[in-house]
C-alpha cells in the first residue's frame, strides 16, 4: 500500500483514540461512583473533541466515488446532526431544573432518561464511526491517496 500522507496518519490516530476513549467513557460511566464520574466528565470532553476531529479527518480523506465512502459520508453527516442536536439536549435537564423548581417524579425521570440516552448515544456513535473507519482503513479505494 502506498504512503498516503499526514491526514491519513491523523485519521488513523484519531480513529484509535476515538475508539479507546469512547469505550473508556462508557465503562467509567457504567461504574457510577462519584469520583469515577468526575474523571469520566473530563474524558467525555476529550471524547467530544476526538469524535469531531475523527469526523474531520474522515471527511478530508474520504473518496466519495467509492460506495463505502458514500456510506461513511452519510454516517458522518448523521453523526454531526445528532451531535449538535444532542449538545442542546444534554442541557435539557439543567434548564428544566432552573425554570421549573417543582418537578414531579415523572418529569425528573423523563429529563434524566433524555440526558442519559443522549450521553450514551454520542458515545455509541463515536464507537460505530471508529469501528467503521477501522474496518475500511485498509481499503485504499475508500480513501483519497
Amino acid at each position: 500500500m502506498k504512503e498516503m500522507g499526514r491526514s491519513y496518519a491523523g485519521l488513523k490516530i484519531t480513529t484509535y483514540a476515538s475508539l479507546v476513549l469512547n469505550a473508556l467513557a462508557i465503562a467509567l460511566s457504567l461504574i457510577g461512583d462519584y469520583n469515577v464520574l468526575n474523571i469520566a466528565g473530563y474524558i467525555y470532553f476529550a471524547v467530544l473533541c476526538i469524535n469531531l476531529s475523527a469526523i474531520f479527518f474522515t471527511f478530508i480523506n474520504l473518496n466519495v466515488q467509492d460506495k463505502k465512502g458514500k456510506i461513511l459520508k452519510v454516517i458522518c453527516y448523521i453523526f454531526l446532526v445528532f451531535f449538535f442536536f444532542a449538545l442542546f439536549l444534554l442541557l435539557y435537564k439543567q434548564i428544566i431544573f432552573v425554570t421549573i423548581m417543582d418537578l414531579t417524579s415523572i418529569q425528573y425521570i423523563v429529563a434524566d432518561l433524555i440526558q442519559k440516552t443522549v450521553y450514551f448515544g454520542i458515545l455509541g456513535f463515536g464507537v460505530i464511526l471508529a469501528l467503521l473507519d477501522l474496518k475500511y482503513l485498509h481499503r485504499p479505494e475508500t480513501w483519497i491517496q
